[in-house]
C-alpha cells in the first residue's frame, strides 16, 4: 500500500511540476506577443508618420533638411520617455 501511495505522489508532483512551467511558459509567450504586437503598432505609426511626410519633400524637389543645411523640426526628433521601464523611442510631439 504505500509503494502505490508513493508513486501517486510522485506521478502527482511530476504532473505538478510539468503544469507549473507549462503555464509558466504560456504566460511568457502571451508577454512576448504582446510586446512585439506594441512594438509593431509603435513602428507601424512611425512608417506611416514617416510616409506622410514623404510627399512634402518631393514636392519640393526631392531636397532633404540635410542637403538645404536645415535642422529637422523639433516635433520629429526622437526622444527616449523619462521613466518608462521599456524606454522606447517616440516622437516627441507639440514641442
Amino acid at each position: 500500500m504505500s509503494r502505490l501511495l508513493r508513486l501517486f505522489r510522485d506521478a502527482r508532483d511530476r504532473w505538478r511540476a510539468k503544469a507549473l512551467e507549462r503555464q509558466k511558459r504560456l504566460r511568457a509567450a502571451q508577454v512576448r506577443i504582446r510586446n512585439l504586437e506594441d512594438s509593431r503598432a509603435y513602428w507601424k505609426a512611425r512608417a506611416v508618420a514617416a510616409e506622410g511626410q514623404a510627399p512634402a519633400s518631393a514636392a519640393t524637389g526631392g531636397e532633404t533638411d540635410e542637403e538645404r543645411g536645415e535642422e529637422p523640426p523639433m516635433a520629429l526628433v526622437p526622444t527616449r520617455l523619462a521613466n518608462h521601464h521599456h524606454s522606447l523611442e517616440v516622437m516627441q510631439l507639440g514641442l
